[in-house]
């Protein structure tokens, strides 16, 4: 951290905001069950997301290659948000299926990005290092993110829960969208 570059630092820090928010995938399950799904059409909801994310990650390389990470990373941002808060308010099961969709997109402006953006931040000596911090602090906030959850989840409501994951995503989409790139970073 002490020897890292000023713009490494901050797009670090909503990065970590963001892991704040994701918590597991499963309580999208768990919720899409409590919509009226079963076993089979759960298993069919995330079987359909993986086929979304698979189809679109080499489109979305591209275009990340044309229109810079950051934009695809917040555009990432901003399909996680509309998929939580669709989640959020969501009373008819057959609701979820284009927002399933929408995460698959997700997946693939938000999977691969971070780990590019920051490798083009950092010399290449200092990649590997970089990597595993951005690991290290990733891991750390998405276990409080799964327990947070939980606990809105159990105490309050799904509704909550979800929504609070999408508020959270909120402000850091606006984290990385105020960043503004210095000299040396690869936006």
């Amino acid at each position: 951290w002490n020897r890292a570059p000023l713009m490494l630092k901050k797009v670090l820090i909503g990065l970590f905001l963001f892991a704040l928010a994701k918590s597991s995938d499963m309580y999208l399950l768990m919720h899409a069950k409590s919509l009226g799904w079963d076993d089979s059409g759960v298993i069919g909801l995330y079987i359909l997301y993986n086929l979304a994310y698979a189809a679109l990650s080499y489109p979305v390389g591209k275009m990340a290659d044309r229109l810079g990470m950051k934009f695809v990373y917040v555009l990432g941002l901003a399909c996680f948000i509309a998929v939580y808060a669709g989640f959020a308010s969501a009373t008819n099961k057959f609701a979820l299926i284009p927002l399933v969709l929408v995460y698959g997109l997700f997946a693939a402006c938000n999977e691969g990005m971070a780990k590019a953006w920051i490798s083009n931040m950092v010399p290449k000596a200092e990649v590997a290092t970089s990597l595993g911090f951005y690991s290290g602090i990733n891991g750390i906030a998405v276990l409080l993110s799964g327990a947070l959850t939980g606990w809105l989840w159990g105490f309050f409501s799904p509704t909550v829960a979800l929504a609070a994951s999408a508020a959270l995503a909120c402000l850091a989409m606006l984290w990385m969208l105020a960043l503004k790139p210095d000299k040396k970073s690869s936006f």
